[in-house]
């Protein structure tokens, strides 16, 4: 071989390099395989699942919410509607005793519904004017 500079003696035979290939050696590492689309896909799966496992439970979340700013609404709805109706019938209470001067309509009673987060500043409106002069004899409306 190239003019007797190897020793063929030396020189592994066809066989003995196919035997050697064949059984692992220590001394070279094996590389990790590349993820297959299979692994890929039941990840993204996973992903997908688990994003929107977070979007249903944020959505009943915000319905949850939502339900219990309704109760309080509901609640302060019953309750300026009960403050009315005890009112109004104290109004017209009164004013079945005679010879006392016709008290002024309550406020309570025009008063806009209070929701959560406003202030009403002012609770009297254009009906309570109407009402007032509609209950006066001496109004010319």
């Amino acid at each position: 071989m190239a003019h007797s500079a190897i020793d063929p003696t030396t020189v592994p035979t066809l066989r003995q390099v196919r035997q050697a290939s064949s059984t692992t050696s220590s001394d070279v590492p094996i590389r990790a395989r590349q993820p297959s689309f299979q692994s890929q896909l039941a990840e993204l799966r996973a992903r997908q699942e688990s994003a929107e496992e977070a979007h249903r439970q944020e959505i009943a979340r915000q319905n949850e919410a939502h339900r219990q700013e309704l109760a309080r609404q509901f609640e302060a709805f019953q309750q300026h509607q009960q403050r009315q109706m005890q009112d109004f019938a104290n109004y017209f209470t009164s004013l079945q005793i005679p010879g006392v001067v016709t008290p002024p309509l309550p406020a309570s009673l025009f008063a806009p519904l209070p929701l959560p987060g406003t202030v009403v500043q002012s609770p009297v409106s254009i009906y309570e004017c109407i009402l007032f002069c509609l209950l006066r004899t001496s109004c010319r409306y």
